[in-house]
C-alpha cells in the first residue's frame, strides 16, 4: 500500500513539473486534451469558429488560458480586444483546414513536378 502511495505522489509531482515547465509564454496553460481548432485572432474575425468541429481532439500541448486567444502575428496569447485589426493570416501563411494559420511550403522534385504541403508554424 505504501508503495502505491509513493508511486502516486511521484506521478503527481512529475505531472505538476511537466505542466509548469512546458508552457513558457504568458497566459498559456498545459492541456492534455485540447480543441482541434482553438480560437485565434484571425478565425474570430472570420467568424470561423461556427465551422470548426466542436469535438476535443485530445492534443497535448499549451493553449491560451480562459479569456485569451492566440495571436498569429506574435504567436502569444492576448485578450480578444488586443487582437490586431486584420482578418488575414501573416505573410507567408494561409488558413489551414483546422482554421489555423499555417505555413505553405513548396517542394520541387527531380522530374520538375511539384508538391505543395502545409505545416504548423
Amino acid at each position: 500500500m505504501l508503495t502505491k502511495v509513493i508511486f502516486l505522489l511521484l506521478c503527481a509531482k512529475t505531472v505538476m513539473f511537466y505542466r509548469t515547465s512546458s508552457c513558457l509564454r504568458p497566459n498559456e496553460e498545459f492541456s492534455l486534451c485540447g480543441w482541434r481548432c482553438p480560437a485565434t485572432c484571425v478565425n474570430l474575425r472570420l467568424f470561423a469558429t461556427d465551422r470548426c468541429p466542436s469535438i476535443w481532439d485530445c492534443r497535448v500541448g499549451c493553449r491560451c488560458t480562459a479569456g485569451y486567444v492566440r495571436d498569429e502575428y506574435s504567436k502569444g496569447c492576448v485578450l480578444v480586444q488586443d487582437c490586431p485589426d486584420t482578418p488575414r493570416c501573416p505573410k507567408g501563411e494561409v488558413m489551414g483546414t483546422n482554421l489555423q494559420c499555417i505555413r505553405r511550403r513548396h517542394i520541387i522534385s527531380i522530374n520538375e513536378s511539384h508538391m505543395d504541403y502545409y505545416s504548423v508554424p
